[in-house]
């Protein structure tokens, strides 16, 4: 019954309570101007991502490392604003969805997740940066191959054993001993070593580019005009978000 009364809630006058002062009107207004923002983001999101995605595949761009990797970045990006926005439902319009403890355990995760998502993103666009630089260092494709595999694995796996062991070790209590030490572990993992690697690795492929005199094929030339966009714009927010935190 009490689910069933959660579900056929009143979506504009939920809102509406944001709007009008029932609540806190500073607050709730804040808080629902980051969920439509949030929701309109995760559309625009979908839709660019989805003829970006198409437009590799049509063209086959895949053929080089750096789009197929460009591909799990996409995804994840889109992973991490629809947890976003589904966390900001959650707090913005909770009678709006059904009450289940499996959905109350499901919103307790789904920070950590985010912030793990944040940091596989950061993570994988070091993993570009890498490629970047292995394609335009070495020669063997077997090694390229083995070495930007590497570097994908190691992008996706750290942030989620970070997350794993954060959410096994998790009580649901605010002063958790161990919170301190997750919180470090995560600064470390999700923002400190990728914008080491951005910064390193971003440095010297500028230069490389800057140096080099040769003729490169048109795909190669718009996976380093990309890589050097998301880049600068990668260490940017890093450098913002920890700054913020």
């Amino acid at each position: 019954m009490e689910s069933s009364k959660n579900v056929s809630c009143n979506l504009l006058e939920e809102v509406f309570k944001h709007v009008d002062g029932d609540e806190d009107s500073v607050a709730g207004l804040v808080q629902l101007t980051t969920l439509l923002t949030s929701t309109a983001c995760l559309l625009l999101s979908l839709i660019l991502n989805t003829y970006i995605i198409v437009n590799i595949a049509y063209k086959k761009k895949f053929k080089v490392f750096y789009f197929t990797i460009f591909i799990l970045l996409l995804l994840i990006q889109t992973l991490y604003l629809g947890l976003v926005s589904f966390n900001l439902v959650f707090s913005t319009l909770p009678s709006c969805l059904p009450s289940s403890p499996l959905l109350d355990q499901v919103a307790q995760a789904v920070i950590p997740v985010s912030r793990c998502c944040l940091g596989i993103f950061a993570c994988i666009v070091g993993a570009l940066t890498i490629e970047r630089f292995i394609s335009s260092t070495s020669a063997n494709t077997v090694i390229r191959c083995c070495t930007n595999i590497l570097a994908m694995v190691t992008a996706v796996s750290g942030p989620v054993v970070v997350v794993a062991f954060l959410l096994i070790t998790s009580t649901g209590i605010q002063d958790n001993p161990h919170q301190e030490f997750w919180f470090g572990a995560e600064v470390c993992v999700y923002i400190i070593c990728p914008l080491l690697v951005l910064t390193v690795f971003g440095t010297v492929n500028c230069c490389k580019v800057s140096m080099t005199s040769r003729l490169l094929p048109s795909s190669q030339i718009q996976a380093i005009k990309l890589n050097i966009g998301v880049t600068i714009c990668t260490n940017i927010a890093m450098f913002v978000f920890l700054v913020q935190v």
